[in-house]
């Protein structure tokens, strides 16, 4: 794929590997991320970002509106009359309406935002993963602390205490006893007002699924292990996201592989999508979520593959 003469925005939380992705492909690329790290300049045309890091620091002000906002207004202010197409990475998850606010300005190259509102509603999720023969982590929504004590006796200890909308696995709690749980709460009571959901933890192997859609069916392209919570990534004890790795040194059966592009169909899901799961101390695999859209292996497979997977993405989304 060649994409010469064409002009492609990219907006997401970091948008650095799909903007170099596409530069490979000989657009010119416009960017909104949130980093705005220097590497950024090597392969994009143009960018604006969230931050303003410093030589020597990371600015971590607060900001004035959620990330999502910001990176889609950002780029409307500067490039929206400007490109062909748009290609999101992450931050828009959960965030259907903002998508949709996009649309009404620029051709979004991927999933429109009833796709992303399908992809991530919990209900529906569950009801086809039962219709699959998926493992799904029983999930109850609380709203009071006694609703959340109450929940995580069912789902049992230890579980997992998350928001409804997350990023990268940030706002994901373990908690082990009923103890641990009120602290939590007592600790951030903001958590408990928005409505938090408690989760049966499952613990394995954290893997995730690279699967291509199209109009005529989906295809896994790959499947990796996710780095999670890593103390060399500064992260410890916790669920957010540091990275992936291949190859996987467990076996993920064939059926399943089948399964995940069977709902990824169900769906209605286009071009690159990504399925987070877990294979337990016995090999079955839970399912977690799905992310529509280009996810953070990009990178990696690329350079395992040596292949476009942001050609992939697109030659799928018009029905190749």
């Amino acid at each position: 794929m060649n994409l010469e003469g064409t002009t492609v925005g990219v907006i997401g939380f970091n948008a650095r590997p799909i903007a170099c992705s596409l530069k490979r492909l000989g657009a010119r690329v416009v960017v909104s991320d949130y980093w705005g790290d220097d590497d950024l300049a090597d392969c994009s045309d143009q960018w604006v970002s969230v931050l303003n890091p410093q030589p020597g620091k990371r600015q971590r002000s607060s900001l004035e509106a959620p990330v999502h906002e910001a990176l889609t207004s950002n780029f409307l202010g500067e490039f929206s009359d400007d490109v062909d197409f748009v290609v999101l990475g992450s931050g828009f998850d959960d965030y259907p309406d903002t998508v949709a606010r996009l649309e009404t300005q620029v051709q979004v190259m991927g999933n429109d935002s009833a796709a992303f509102r399908r992809a991530r509603d919990r209900d529906l999720l569950s009801r086809l993963t039962a219709r699959f023969g998926i493992n799904y982590p029983r999930t109850i929504r609380v709203r009071r602390l006694s609703e959340a004590v109450e929940a995580a006796d069912i789902v049992g200890y230890p579980c997992v205490i998350r928001r409804t909308t997350s990023g990268g696995g940030s706002g994901i709690h373990l908690v082990r006893d009923e103890e641990s749980l009120r602290d939590l709460m007592s600790d951030r009571e903001n958590l408990l007002k928005s409505g938090p959901l408690i989760q049966q933890y499952i613990s394995g192997t954290d893997c995730s699924a690279a699967v291509i859609g199209t109009s005529d069916g989906s295809k896994v392209i790959s499947v990796q292990g996710q780095l999670i919570g890593q103390p060399t990534s500064g992260r410890n004890c916790d669920f957010v996201y540091c990275g992936n790795y291949w190859p996987l040194s467990v076996e993920v059966p064939l059926s399943v592989l089948k399964t995940f592009e069977s709902l990824i169909n169900q769906i209605g899901l286009r071009g690159y999508n990504g399925i987070d799961f877990v294979l337990d101390d016995r090999g079955q695999p839970w399912f977690l979520e799905i992310n529509p859209r280009i996810t953070g292996t990009l990178e990696m497979l690329e350079l395992a593959s040596e292949m476009s997977l942001t050609a992939l993405h697109i030659s799928s989304c018009d029905g190749h």
